[in-house]
C-alpha cells in the first residue's frame, strides 16, 4: 500500500530525534471496521450464550456490552503496544504526541471522545478533524495528545548499510518504538562519538544483550540497531 501520509520530526527528552510515519484516514477506517466486527462478533456469542440464563444472563450481557464499548480499545492499546487487532492488521499503533507508548490516560480519553467522533453520522466530525489536522488527529486524539502512526514508521525507510556493519541480534524483551529509535540513532552516530564514547554508552545495554566487555557491547547493539531496521 502506497503511504500518502505524513511524516513528523520528535524529539526525545534525551535529545534523540527520530520520524513518525503518521497513518492518514484509509487504514485508520479499514482497522475501524475490522475492531467493529469483532466488537459485534463478541457481543453476538455472550447474548447466544447467555440468553438461557434470564435475568443474570442479562446482566451479565450488559456487562460484557459495557466493556466491550468501552474498554476494548484501551485494553488493546495499552497493554499491546498501541494496537488493537484492527490496527495490528493494518500495521498502525497509538503512541502519544512526543512518540512515547500510550498510557491509560491517553488511551481512556481518545476513545471517551470518539462518541463525538462519529456526529451526526459515520465519523463525519472524526474524519474532518483527521484533514484539518497537521496531524491526522481525530478529537479524541487531540483531547488525549495522541497520534497514530505506521508501526514501522520511525525506521522502516531506514537503510541497514547506513549502520556499521554487525549481525542482527535479538533482544530478549520487547523494545518500544522510542528505544528502537534510540538505539538505532546512536548506532548511526557512532562514527562521530569515537570509540571510547561509543563502548561507554552502549555498556549501559549490557545487562539486555549480555555482552560482558565493552567493544562485545558495542557490536552488540550494532546488531540490535541492525535486526530493528530489517525487520523490525
Amino acid at each position: 500500500m502506497e503511504r500518502v501520509d505524513n511524516r513528523v520530526s520528535v524529539e526525545t527528552p534525551e535529545a534523540v530525534e527520530f520520524d513518525l510515519d503518521l497513518a492518514g484516514v484509509i487504514p485508520r477506517t479499514g482497522a475501524w471496521f475490522v475492531d467493529g466486527f469483532l466488537k459485534m462478533l463478541i457481543l453476538w456469542g455472550t447474548a447466544f450464550a447467555f440468553f438461557m440464563l434470564e435475568e443474570i444472563g442479562v446482566g451479565l450481557i450488559m456487562l460484557v456490552m459495557f466493556v466491550v464499548m468501552w474498554l476494548y480499545n484501551p485494553l488493546f492499546e495499552v497493554f499491546n503496544q498501541g494496537r488493537t487487532p484492527g490496527k495490528m492488521i493494518f500495521d498502525v499503533r497509538v503512541v502519544n504526541r512526543d512518540g512515547t507508548p500510550v498510557g491509560w490516560y491517553g488511551a481512556i480519553i481518545r476513545n471517551l471522545v470518539r462518541v463525538v467522533d462519529l456526529l451526526p453520522f459515520g465519523y463525519t466530525t472524526g474524519v474532518v478533524a483527521m484533514v484539518m489536522s497537521g496531524r491526522f488527529q481525530r478529537l479524541g486524539d487531540l483531547a488525549g495528545d495522541t497520534v497514530v502512526v505506521y508501526h514501522r514508521g520511525a525506521y522502516s525507510t531506514r537503510d541497514s548499510g547506513q549502520l556499521p556493519d554487525a549481525d542482527p541480534v535479538q533482544v530478549p524483551v520487547p523494545l518500544q518504538p522510542h528505544e528502537q529509535e534510540a538505539i538505532v540513532d546512536f548506532a548511526e552516530r557512532s562514527r562521530m562519538l569515537g570509540r571510547d564514547r561509543s563502548a561507554e554508552l552502549a555498556q549501559i545495554l549490557s545487562p539486555m544483550t549480555d555482552a560482558t566487555t565493552r567493544p562485545e557491547a558495542v557490536d552488540s547493539v550494532y546488531g540490535v540497531a541492525q535486526r530493528i531496521v530489517r525487520w523490525g
